[in-house]
């Protein structure tokens, strides 16, 4: 009779898809030899499993009886599986329960955890004859089920128990690793014999460790199986825990995802800052641009014998070329960012400064070469169109915008080339052979003007020549003059043009 209720409570076990009362999830665990189980469970005996029914005798307790509520099958199951870690820790070959013992076969440790099931449920129907209170058949399934689903994942479970263990600091602060019934460093290789003593040695380490297994394994495992599928067994919640211990193992992942979408709306709300602050800058340059348009319009007409201006580019409708306010105005952006001022802010100077005021900054620059450029424009009749102002306002805001990631990728091309350094040319393109030191580069950019002009140029050539020609390419669009870089010799343009893919 004793290896039939085994049988029944394995057949019970594997055929959960057909009963919607047993947790799916107790199904989820490898059996390599199920034929050979059942070979080995097979009894000759004809006697049959007897249906245990409630002793009309007995007391019980009357007022749950008329209440209609249940006694928890959770310290059934928290005791069986402390009992598992006993007889895991006792090495018994006859009852093995650890996968990593030599020649344990996964069978062979879902037949210990099946007489460890079948042994509580019968220990707990005799007392419950006395109680008034035995087990239905579906408490009685879900009971058997949880254990061995436990017991044959106990390693599993242990693993993940001692991860959220570690993640929680006040466990390791106040040495709280007992109250969880876990070893301090447990998580290094061979540390079963200690635990195995601890459990032996500490019944109470041993009985919260089962607590916390059963818990990680309702939780992670059974809930959201049976969630999936629709399906409500008996004593689903993880209601034996102390809050404090449920948040550490539960709680903190929630906490973490919340952490999580705090700061990604923190990233979203910043972007959306530096976005305004950006569109608010083009404005203030649209603005400054058309201002410019209708004070020329107001000008009356000069004396032609007055103008100066290029008569023979006017007559062939050669338009000048953009690139030298352009150098010009790069070359005033890297000196007065290397004035460090923090009224004028070009690059991150304190925890107070915004990225907006960059914008802000980079713009003023941009509105400034505009005006200058058109004021003398008066002069030499090459007044700047709409277009061209825009082109260059559009550039010098660009560049100064990628400042940082265009120096890194100059200094990165420079030094990748070998006659550079050979003949120390360094200066030539406007590097230092180390720019590690951002004072050292600074003083370098205020103190020699050429200097300062020819990194300008080359970082207007990276710009032009890796992002905006390109991107014209792409879109199909074109601007006033062209995205051509025709101001740098043949050997310094070759260095500055897009890589090979």
């Amino acid at each position: 009779a004793q290896c039939a209720t085994i049988v029944s409570l394995c057949n019970a076990f594997q055929n959960v898809a057909i009963s919607s009362t047993i947790p799916s999830s107790h199904a989820n665990f490898k059996l390599s030899k199920v034929a050979e189980f059942g070979k080995l469970t097979e009894c000759k005996s004809s006697s049959t499993t007897t249906t245990l029914k409630m002793s009309q005798t007995g007391g019980g307790d009357k007022l749950r009886e008329a209440t209609g509520i249940r006694p928890s099958i959770h310290p059934i199951t928290i005791n069986a599986v402390a009992e598992a870690l006993k007889v895991r820790a006792q090495k018994n070959k006859r009852m093995p329960l650890r996968y990593t013992d030599d020649g344990v076969e996964p069978y062979e440790i879902m037949m210990s955890a099946g007489n460890i099931a079948q042994d509580t449920i019968q220990k707990r129907q005799k007392t419950s004859k006395q109680d008034g209170m035995m087990l239905t058949e579906e408490e009685e399934q879900t009971l058997g089920g949880r254990i061995v689903a436990v017991i044959v994942r106990l390693e599993e479970l242990e693993e993940v128990l001692v991860k959220k263990c570690k993640k929680v600091d006040w466990i390791s602060k106040y040495n709280e690793w007992n109250t969880f019934g876990v070893l301090k460093n447990e998580e290094v290789d061979g540390m079963e014999d200690l635990i195995d003593k601890e459990v032996l040695k500490n019944p109470l380490f041993g009985m919260n460790r089962a607590e916390c297994l059963l818990a990680v394994f309702l939780e992670t495992i059974e809930k959201p199986g049976l969630a999936r599928n629709g399906v409500i067994v008996p004593c689903m919640d993880v209601d034996f825990l102390d809050s404090d211990r449920y948040e550490a193992l539960f709680l903190q992942k929630e906490e973490e995802k919340k952490k999580k979408k705090e700061e990604e709306e923190e990233i979203t709300q910043q972007q959306k800052e530096e976005e305004d602050a950006q569109k608010a800058a083009q404005e203030k340059l649209q603005e400054a641009l058309q201002e410019i348009e209708n004070k020329q319009k107001e000008v009356p007409p000069k004396d032609e014998t007055k103008q100066i201006g290029d008569k023979l580019r006017e007559a062939t409708g050669i338009r000048p070329s953009l690139h030298p306010v352009t150098i010009n105005a790069i070359a005033e952006a890297l000196k007065i960012r290397a004035q460090n001022n923090t009224r004028a802010p070009l690059r991150l100077l304190t925890e107070g400064t915004e990225f907006w005021e960059i914008q802000y900054q980079a713009g003023k620059i941009a509105e400034n070469a505009v005006i200058k450029r058109q004021k003398s424009s008066n002069k030499d009749g090459m007044t700047l169109t709409e277009e061209e102002a825009q082109t260059v306002g559009g550039r010098i805001v660009g560049v100064i915008m990628r400042l940082d990631d265009l120096e890194w990728e100059l200094h990165h091309r420079v030094t990748q080339t070998a006659w550079v350094g050979k003949y120390d040319e360094w200066s030539n393109f406007g590097t230092l052979q180390d720019e590690s030191c951002i004072k050292t580069l600074d003083e370098m950019i205020l103190n020699d003007p050429l200097f300062a002009m020819n990194r300008a140029e080359r970082l207007l050539a990276l710009f032009l020549l890796n992002l905006e020609g390109p991107g014209m390419k792409a879109a199909g669009e074109f601007v006033p003059g062209g995205s051509d870089v025709d101001f740098l010799e043949e050997d310094h343009y070759t260095i500055m043009l897009p890589k090979k893919k």
